[in-house]
Parts: structure tokens; sequence; C-alpha cells
């Protein structure tokens, strides 16, 4: 007996039995959590606030090398301060090409991510009701109409589930994080963005108190979590929790291998990268905390989180007249925003 239970001892600590242990936990972590650990993650706490970040497991394992969406890009998007801004985005940038501006509104932006820290969400709003969907429902109805109710804090719970958080502007409104909002320089000047005047409460939440403002939808998802490839009128995302990766084409540009309505955009990236037909998105980033970018009208893009991400977007009420993409909405009887 003793002899046994030394050799089964040896056996225990050989090197070999150390490995098939760590392979079973590996298989078993991969069938219980794969929705997280399909691309080799983990969600670790972040050093700024209380969402989470996520870090990449068996970076050396082939099947994350060859498919994992979170082999993230060079960013080919120009990122500018404050005072190029102003000098350049109306000139080189607008209807042309997105760009990111680095610090907008600084003291502003600090308060809104320390409002929609995690922590603060749940403790200030975690009882609200909110409307979430899945990916594919947004791209294919649209956020105003693709939309299931629930309790925040719940969905914050479950991230990252099945279902994402991309309201109509609800929440913000009901919020009152909207309160201090201002457009984005030089898209104030230009009479698209103007739900200031227009929109009310009652036409966004279905609500009776008639407040002026804008239509912001607030995103919020998990890693792995986003939008699939769509187009519509001018937009601008201020991320403000997580990192957010982006892939956009200009028009005409888009890859032959194509995409398709039923995948997110990370299964797109895993799936159609390969193809002998595929071209390269015509700019690709993966945007910060405090970041804003602009996406022109008519430009496709798609988005996924890498780590727990917050972020607020604001898209123009109508198109800009005479454009190209303005005749095509308006040739295929579209709303005026250009929803597709």
């Amino acid at each position: 007996m003793l002899r046994l239970s030394v050799k089964l001892t040896s056996a225990l600590l050989s090197p070999t039995f150390a490995v098939l242990v760590g392979l079973c936990s590996v298989a078993w972590l991969w069938v219980q959590q794969d929705y997280v650990f399909e691309s080799g993650l983990e969600l670790l706490p972040s050093n700024t606030s209380s969402w989470r970040v996520a870090t990449a497991l068996f970076a050396n394992h082939q099947h994350f090398v060859a498919r994992d969406w979170r082999k993230l890009p060079n960013c080919t998007i120009d990122h500018l301060d404050s005072v190029e801004w102003r000098d350049r985005f109306l000139r080189d940038y607008h209807l042309q090409r997105p760009a990111i501006l680095r610090d907008w509104r600084r003291s502003w932006v600090e308060h809104l991510q320390a409002e929609t820290d995690r922590e603060a969400l749940v403790q200030h709003h975690g009882e609200s009701r909110v409307f979430t969907a899945l990916p594919t429902e947004l791209v294919r109805d649209g956020q105003k109409k693709a939309r299931t109710a629930e309790v925040l804090k719940d969905y914050i719970a479950a991230i990252p589930g099945q279902r994402y958080f991309f309201d109509d502007g609800s929440f913000m409104r009901e919020a009152g994080l909207d309160q201090g909002w201002e457009t984005l320089p030089g898209l104030e000047s230009l009479g698209t963005f103007n739900d200031w005047a227009g929109n009310t409460t009652s036409e966004i939440a279905g609500s009776e108190t008639r407040i002026r403002g804008p239509a912001l939808t607030f995103s919020l998802g998990g890693p792995g979590q986003g939008v699939a490839f769509h187009i519509h009128g001018d937009s601008y995302n201020l991320q403000l929790h997580g990192r957010k990766r982006w892939a956009v084409y200009a028009p005409g540009e888009m890859t032959r291998s194509g995409f398709s309505r039923l995948e997110t955009f990370a299964e797109w990236l895993r799936k159609r990268r390969a193809g002998s037909d595929f071209a390269p998105p015509s700019w690709e980033c993966v945007q910060g905390p405090g970041e804003t970018l602009y996406i022109p009208e008519g430009f496709y893009h798609g988005t996924v989180c890498v780590d727990d991400c917050v972020g607020i977007v604001h898209q123009a009420e109508r198109l800009v007249q005479g454009t190209a993409f303005d005749s095509f909405v308006r040739s295929r009887g579209r709303d005026a925003a250009g929803n597709f």
C-alpha cells in the first residue's frame, strides 16, 4: 500500500500530470465561459475605474493568433488636438475621413466618467429600466424598434451577455447625464444636429415631460459586444470607459468579401479577414477613454468592445443636403438621418 501511495504521489507531482490538469482546466473554462474565453480573454479590475479591462490569455495559442478579434490594429485615424480640430476639421475631415479629437472639454468629460463609473451607475441608476437588443437587431431595426427592457443593475452584472445596451436616448435624458452637453466643434454650425431645438423627451422616451436637448445614445457592453457594419448620417462617439475597436470603409471601398447583418463585427473579423478577396478597412483604430471619434455620413463602420465599454453617441438628425449620400438616401425613401 505504501509503495502504491508513493507511486501515485509521484505521478500526481509529475510535469505531465500538471500539463494535463492545466489543459483540462482550460477546456472546462472554454466550455463554461465560452463568450469570454472564446478569444482567450480574462477580465481584470481597471486601475482607473471600477469597470474591467480585458487581458489576453494563451497568447501563443494558435487558435488565439489565427482567430482573435483582439489582435489589435495600428491606428490609421488621425488624432487632433483642439487647435488642430478648430483649424482643420471642416476643411480636411468633414464628409471626407474619420478623425479623433483628444481632450475635448476635459473637466466635463472627467465629470461624466465619474458619473458613469460602474459603481456609480449601479448606486444611482441601478433600478432604472433600460433598453437593450441583440447586435443583429440593432442593425436590422435600429435602436428605436429593437429594444427589450431590463433593469440596469442586472444587465451590468451579466456583462458580457448576448444583449447590448445601445438605446434611443432615453437613459441619458432620464438619468440627467445630458445636462451640459454641447455638439462637437465644427458640427454645431452645420444645422444637421438641430435636435438641440427639435427633440423633446416625449418624442424620445415616451414621457410627458418636454425637455429640449439632443438625442444621445448611451452605449454599454463588454468584450466582444458591439454593432455590425452599418451607415447613417454624421455622428461622433465620446468614449468614457474602456477601449473600442473600429473599422471604417469609405464609400465604394467596402471589401468584396462583404458582410452580413446577421453577424457581429467580431464574427466578421474572424470569418472574413482570411479570404482571398478581402480588402482591409480604409481606416482602423482602437479608441481609448476620453477620445471623441467622428464618422462621416455614408461611411460603413463596425465596432467591438475590447474591455467593458461605456460611450455616448450623437448622430445628426438629418443629412447634409446635396451630398451623394443624401441623394442616395432620398432615392431609397429612407429616413432623414440616413439609417441603414
